[in-house]
């Protein structure tokens, strides 16, 4: 096997103090390796001094491989609970869609959903809104497929206006069947109000109470990501 560039290899170096519990931290790239030091431990008996983190480990999630200072000697440990753990994915695309959990027969009708980030003046197209198969019956089916602006923004809730009128023309929903929350129909930001360029992908990892030590240690901490990964097999087969 050859690595002839490291064009596509990422590394990350940071120090930080430990405030004694979990830490969460945040990449630019997906770690294929997480190495750690406690370097206020090292002259320090019966303590954790170190340890390494892959996703390929047999346990990944909260796992790592814990290096600890005996009376005589280093030992080692896998922890499988509060080692490292990866958060999120990191796709980078922005989600645009926003789930209603509730929608008023008004005019206009205020539509909740929780933390939504919209803001008065964008645009939202609502899909999903359908009457079969039964199990899955929204009501509110006039809205399906329409193109709305929304106003009265506030941090859980927005109403529905037609687009392009200033905000002037409520849409009104009082006729409509009732809305079923069930999780299915949705709101899409949509146009030119989107104005949205999806975020460089992060990936976010906790650092656990194995890693992190006690309140005041000084951890250094290394992440890695190979530009290339090769499964060389039995090598003694």
């Amino acid at each position: 096997m050859a690595v002839t560039n490291f064009e596509d290899a990422n590394i990350a170096f940071f120090t930080l103090i430990s405030g004694g519990a979990a830490y969460d931290i945040t990449l630019p790239f997906e770690a294929d390796s997480i190495e750690w030091w406690n370097n206020s431990l090292y002259a320090t008996n019966s303590s954790n001094l170190s340890g390494f983190w892959s996703p390929y480990l047999t346990d990944p999630i909260g796992g790592g491989l814990i290096i600890a200072r005996g009376t005589t000697d280093l030992t080692s440990t896998l922890e499988t609970t509060n080692g490292v753990t990866e958060l999120s994915d990191g796709s980078g695309f922005a989600d645009n869609h926003r789930t209603p959990t509730a929608i008023t027969a008004a005019s206009p009708p205020v539509v909740t959903s929780n933390a939504h980030g919209l803001s008065n003046g964008q645009f939202v197209r609502a899909t999903n809104f359908r009457a079969t198969p039964v199990a899955d019956a929204t009501g509110m089916y006039g809205l399906n497929n329409q193109l709305f602006q929304v106003g009265n923004v506030t941090t859980n809730t927005f109403a529905l206006y037609y687009p392009n009128t200033n905000l002037q023309i409520p849409y009104d929903t009082s006729a409509e069947t009732a809305f079923v929350n069930n999780g299915i129909a949705q709101f899409t930001l949509v146009g030119e109000s989107l104005n949205t360029e999806n975020p460089a992908p992060v990936f976010q990892y906790t650092l656990g109470s194995a890693i992190m030590g006690s309140d005041g240690n000084r951890i250094i901490i290394r992440a890695m990501k190979g530009n290339v990964s090769t499964n060389l097999g039995d090598v003694g087969a």
